[in-house]
């Protein structure tokens, strides 16, 4: 299978990465709309990555 390099506009900044992280991103960000976590600030992810690693 083909491994294409497609253009992605971030910040105001073109960056290139390969379809397959491409797909890779969609697949999380259709996951976190699913779970209802897509719209978790930095803030509250920091929080959950501490209490996990907290043990809760």
């Amino acid at each position: 299978m083909a491994n294409y390099l497609v253009q992605i506009r971030v910040d105001e900044q073109c960056i290139q990465c390969d379809d397959k992280a491409v797909s890779a991103m969609q697949r999380m960000s259709q996951a976190a709309e699913e779970n209802g976590t897509a719209d978790m600030t930095l803030e509250k992810i920091n929080k959950e990555i501490q209490a996990v690693r907290q043990g809760r």
